[in-house]
C-alpha cells in the first residue's frame, strides 16, 4: 500500500465536498471512497445532511412498493429475479414527491449484507437514497447503491482479492485489533461499521493486514470518532474502554440506527399518526408518552425495537410492505 494514500484521498475527499457543498471537516463522514473508484460516493449521512440544508426538517422519506405497472416495466429491464422498492421523497408544499427506484438480486447484492437475508432492506434504502440524490440535487452516487464486493473484484489486480487472514501465537497485536473490531461493532451499529472498514477497500477486519498497523489505528481512531458523533458527547464513553481491550460498559443496546430506520419506517407504512405512534410505543416499552415519534424511538432499545417491528409486519406483510425480520 503507498504510504502516501490515505492522505492522499483525505485531500481528494476534501475536494468532492467543496465540490458538492460539504462542509470539510465532515467530508470524511459524508464521503466515501472503495477501491479502485477515482470519485467517491456519498453516505447516507452525507445525503440527510443536503436534505436538511435544502429543506431543513420539512420533508418526509418512504419507501414502498411499486404498482404493479411500474413493476412490470422496471422487471423487464433486469433479466434475472430481483426485489424492487419505490422511494419518495415528500417535501412540504411540493404537489409531488421526488421518485426513485431500488433493487437488489443475487447478483448486484453479494457483500456483507447477502440478498437472501436482507434484499427488501436494501432495495429500500437503494430506492430512498437515489430519491434523495434527485431532491437535493446530488451528483454523486450513494454508497449503498453498489455491490461493495464486486467493487472490491473489478478494483483488484488479476489473481488478487482481499483475503481473511487468521491470527497466529506471533499476532498478538493483530487478535487485539481484531477483538477491539468486535466490540465496537457493538456500539457504532453494523451499517456504520462495514462503511469505515469499506473506506479503507475491507469488507471484514481480519482481512486487514495483521503487519499494517497504520490501517488499523485508522479504522479504531474513525470508529471512535463515529461513536463518539453517535452519542453527541453525552453519557460516558464506552468506546475508550474498547480501545484499551477493556470489558465494555454503557449502552450496548441502544437502538441501531439501522433498526431505528426500519422502526419508523414500519410506523410509516402501518399509517400511524404521530399522536398514535407515540402512545404505542409508550404502552410497549413503559416509559412515558413523548412528544415526537423521534423521541419515542431513540427511548427504545434494540430489542424492543425489534419486537415492534415484527408486530408490526404481521398486519403489514400481506401488503409487502414490511420484510420479514
Amino acid at each position: 500500500m503507498n504510504q502516501n494514500q490515505p492522505q492522499q484521498n483525505k485531500q481528494k475527499l476534501e475536494q468532492f465536498a467543496v465540490r458538492e457543498g460539504f462542509p470539510v471537516e465532515k467530508a470524511e463522514q459524508f464521503l466515501v471512497f472503495f477501491q479502485g473508484n477515482d470519485t467517491p460516493f456519498v453516505t447516507t449521512a452525507g445525503l440527510d445532511w443536503l436534505m436538511e440544508q435544502k429543506f431543513d426538517k420539512g420533508y418526509t422519506v418512504r419507501a414502498i412498493p411499486p404498482t404493479l405497472d411500474e413493476l412490470a416495466a422496471l422487471q423487464a429491464m433486469y433479466p434475472t429475479p430481483c426485489t424492487i422498492m419505490r422511494g419518495e421523497v415528500w417535501p412540504n408544499g411540493y404537489e409531488r414527491p421526488f421518485v426513485d427506484y431500488g433493487t437488489t438480486s443475487d447478483i448486484n447484492l453479494r457483500g456483507f449484507v447477502k440478498y437472501n437475508a436482507y434484499g427488501i432492506e436494501m432495495a429500500c434504502r437503494r430506492a430512498t437514497n437515489r430519491a434523495k440524490r434527485l431532491a437535493s440535487g446530488c451528483g454523486l452516487t450513494s454508497a449503498d447503491e453498489i455491490d461493495k464486493a464486486q467493487a472490491e473484484e473489478r478494483a483488484a489486480p488479476p489473481g488478487q482479492t482481499n483475503q481473511s487472514h487468521r491470527p497466529s501465537g506471533k499476532d498478538d497485536a493483530f487478535k487485539v485489533f481484531l477483538d477491539v473490531c468486535g466490540k465496537a461493532k457493538k456500539l457504532v451499529g453494523d451499517e456504520v461499521y462495514y462503511q469505515i472498514l469499506g473506506g479503507e477497500g475491507f469488507e471484514k477486519s481480519n482481512q486487514v493486514p495483521p503487519g499494517d498497523t497504520d490501517v488499523q489505528g485508522r479504522i479504531l481512531a474513525t470508529l471512535r470518532e463515529a461513536f463518539k458523533e453517535a452519542q453527541k458527547g453525552k453519557g460516558e464513553l464506552p468506546f475508550d474502554g474498547v480501545d484499551k481491550g477493556n470489558p465494555t460498559k454503557g449502552p450496548v443496546d441502544k437502538i441501531k440506527p439501522t433498526t431505528r430506520a426500519r422502526l419508523l419506517l414500519a410506523i410509516k407504512t402501518a399509517q400511524m399518526d404521530e399522536n398514535t405512534a407515540c402512545v404505542w410505543i409508550s404502552e410497549h416499552v413503559r416509559q412515558p408518552i413523548a412528544s415526537k415519534i423521534e423521541e419515542a424511538v431513540d427511548g427504545c432499545t434494540d430489542a424492543q425495537a425489534r419486537d415492534m417491528i415484527t408486530e408490526l409486519g404481521k398486519d403489514i406483510r400481506e401488503e409487502e410492505s414490511l420484510p420479514n425480520e
